[in-house]
């Protein structure tokens, strides 16, 4: 019997390059590794393209899915739901590729007791004041949103016993 594709999650604080690493794995290995697309009830931003971003939905179809438990994992993020289907993580086993999840904390402590084969890094930033500055130059939220972004952070560093492997 064939051993299934791996499954790797990657989390990280909002400001540390999760998705700009994840984007350059995936480049440097589309043959063999492809990201799980998350379902999310927030507002699909300028440039971003449904279904490679995000699935966007509303919130009742998001909680039906959760009620019918069509999700992995799902949390709530600064007001706003993200979560994985069961669905999507098959389909990428299924078709024999690595299987890459970008989840925050909330979402590995409800993935992982689901998902005991699958290998966690958790990316940390080099400092939180760089955290901040990153936070700072994006430009697309305001300080409210950023100040909390950044608390949390601290908040997500403190559960790295949760993760395997660690990227400064």
């Amino acid at each position: 019997m064939k051993t299934p594709p791996p499954i790797y999650v990657v989390s990280a604080p909002s400001g540390t390059g999760k998705t700009t690493l994840n984007r350059r794995l995936i480049v440097e290995h589309q043959t063999d590794v492809e990201v799980s697309v998350s379902y999310t009830t927030r507002p699909q931003r300028q440039g971003e393209l449904e279904g490679v971003h995000y699935h966007y939905i509303s919130a009742e179809q998001f909680r039906d899915r959760i009620q019918n438990g069509e999700m992995l994992e799902y949390a709530e993020v600064f007001g706003t739901l993200y979560g994985t289907s069961r669905a999507e993580v098959g389909r990428i086993l299924d078709i024999g590729k690595i299987c890459l999840l970008e989840i925050d904390v909330q979402g590995w402590r409800q993935a992982k007791q689901k998902l005991l084969a699958a290998k966690s890094v958790f990316i940390l930033p080099p400092s939180m004041e760089i955290l901040w500055k990153r936070l700072e130059s994006r430009g697309t939220e305001s300080l409210a949103v950023r100040w909390r972004r950044f608390k949390t952070a601290r908040n997500e560093i403190a559960a790295g016993d949760l993760y395997d492997y660690f990227i400064i």
